[in-house]
């Protein structure tokens, strides 16, 4: 199991709308920027999750995820991040 987002004082989605950029999940890990990590928001009906996909394996498990739930990809510094790695 990998490292999640989970802010004290804001919101998982105003975390990754303040700090991250919409990415699209069609990327291959290799072309996230450099100083970047993906972080995939996903939705498991009963609460959200933000996953940080801190490398390829990681970041193809979610993004070729069969299982219907939502998500939305994001790029967001490690200097956001490093908090939870």
């Amino acid at each position: 199991m990998g490292y999640y987002i989970d802010p004290l004082n804001i919101s998982k989605e105003e975390f990754l709308s303040t700090y991250g950029k919409l990415w699209d999940e069609s990327q291959p890990f290799s072309q996230v920027p450099h100083g970047m990590l993906p972080v995939c928001l996903i939705d498991n009906l009963a609460f959200t999750a933000a996953a940080i996909c801190n490398m390829p394996r990681e970041y193809d498990c979610f993004r070729f995820d069969r299982t219907g739930r939502y998500k939305q990809f994001y790029i967001v510094p490690v200097q956001f991040l490093q908090e939870y790695l």
